[in-house]
């Protein structure tokens, strides 16, 4: 029988050690060169999942009962062996993980456990026997389960493994904890098992080792299920991390992108409005101050800042179809004649035909600015003859603006307006000339227009800035 015993020990510790050193070798170290510390490492990793340490801890502590304790102690006994045996296979876990040099713990502990899981529940399922028959179908056994074993959770490993190269910091206690505790519970129920037959010597087949059998292959059943679970589980949130990262790159480098593009329209339209500025010498700052007005309305109305922003931007290229009218109109001194002004009119035209091609939220806005802006709200306006909410809101800020900056300018045929009476002709034009909405929120903004009309005074005269 010691004989016999001996073997059984030998061929299990053996068959174990085999399996986790290959197991080992095949997901941590197949790619790493050869060399003595490698196949030291290959042969150290036959120990965690081969239950040396574990088999030997309970071994001291049997004997140790036997020596020192009475019979009536062995409860105590199994719970001394359950907590030595799980702390020293959570410290050999962490020791090898070290070893390896490898980043992250779970993989080392997930293989192993998973090993030790099907070990541990495999050793249940035959009765405590002495027949060498017996003793080989045991072995056997754990080998077909941890083939079975093995050939479930592959795939779905090594993506784990590939999925955890990539990442510096993984979140991953909780399928830790998740494991180690079953394994301890396999640990529990293992022990208890061959405790039990100890006890009450059983070395046969009957009814009650039946029920543990088939109990066994049950637990199997639901470890591999579980096993399973928590690789995708794991795969899942580290996939999950890093679209996520992937995620909040491509959002960063779209927003960084998106500010460089607005920056880039932005200084395509302050340099159309200085070609403006400069294309007329009369010309003083209504480019800019009409800028200021629009961003004051918008917000007024409501928009968002960014939005308000925008049409600040746009507004200056709402006369940037002047560029391409007469010099010797744009320049004249006083009123034009019909053919002048008819010809004068055609720059909103030409201003769409500008920026139709160009693209951006900025220059959208702009085109829409260059074309509306000399609308009606009640229709009379032109080119377009566009009435009420049919004109872009952007066009009915920016006309608005753009009256008010030219009635408060001087020019060559008149003097400045008064502020107030620039304000009662704005409020007269409410639902004829200018949208009702925007013009309510010009009244509540009187102050601020007052402070940017002195603060950006005239420096020349010209009268075509509000045609």
């Amino acid at each position: 029988m010691t004989t016999t015993m001996i073997v059984y020990a030998v061929l299990y510790i053996g068959m174990s050690f085999f399996v986790s050193a290959l197991a080992n070798w095949h997901y941590f170290l197949k790619h790493r060169e050869n060399t003595a510390r490698k196949w030291l490492l290959v042969f150290l990793g036959g120990f965690p999942a081969s239950c040396i340490l574990p088999c030997s801890a309970a071994g001291i502590l049997g004997f140790l009962h036997r020596r020192f304790f009475s019979h009536e102690g062995k409860i105590c006994l199994y719970f001394v062996m359950v907590a030595v045996i799980s702390i020293v296979y959570i410290l050999t876990i962490h020791i090898y993980t070290k070893l390896l040099g490898i980043r992250h713990r779970i993989p080392v502990l997930m293989l192993y456990s998973s090993m030790t899981l099907v070990t541990n529940i495999t050793n249940t399922m035959l009765p405590h026997m002495t027949s060498p028959k017996f003793v080989v179908l045991t072995i056997l056994m754990n080998y077909l389960f941890l083939i079975i074993c093995y050939l479930g959770k592959h795939r779905d490993f090594e993506e784990f493994i590939q999925n955890l190269e990539h990442l510096d910091k993984v979140n991953t206690r909780m399928h830790s904890i998740m494991i180690y505790m079953i394994t301890i519970l396999t640990y529990m129920y293992g022990i208890g098992v061959i405790m039990f037959r100890s006890v009450h010597k059983m070395n046969k087949w009957n009814s009650l080792q039946i029920g543990i059998a088939a109990n066994a292959l049950l637990a199997l059943m639901i470890t591999f299920a579980f096993i399973k679970t928590v690789l995708r589980q794991a795969n899942g949130s580290i996939e999950n991390r890093r679209l996520y990262r992937a995620s909040k790159e491509a959002t960063r480098h779209a927003i960084e992108t998106q500010a460089q593009m607005l920056d880039s329209q932005e200084k395509v339209i302050e340099a159309f409005a200085n070609i403006l500025e400069n294309k007329s010498p009369e010309n003083g700052g209504h480019v800019r101050r009409v800028a200021l007005y629009s961003e004051i309305l918008a917000k007024e109305i409501g928009l968002s800042a960014e939005k308000a922003k925008t049409i600040r931007i746009a507004s200056m290229m709402h006369d940037v179809g002047k560029i391409l009218i007469p010099n010797e109109i744009l320049e004249k001194k006083g009123s034009f004649s019909d053919d002048e002004y008819a010809i004068m009119k055609q720059h909103v035209l030409y201003g769409d035909q500008i920026l139709k091609a160009a693209r951006g939220s900025i220059l959208d806005t702009a085109r829409n600015i260059a074309r509306e802006h000399h609308e009606h709200w009640d229709g009379k306006g032109y080119l377009l003859g566009l009435k009420g909410d049919e004109i872009s809101i952007e066009a009915q800020i920016v006309a608005v603006a753009d009256v008010f900056d030219a009635l408060t300018s001087r020019r060559s045929y008149k003097h400045a307006w008064d502020i107030r009476e620039a304000f009662a002709e704005i409020l007269n034009g409410r639902g004829t000339q200018f949208s009702p909405r925007v013009v309510d929120a010009f009244m509540r903004s009187a102050v601020q227009f007052r402070r940017i009309r002195a603060n950006m005074p005239d420096k020349n005269t010209s009268a075509v800035d509000s045609l």
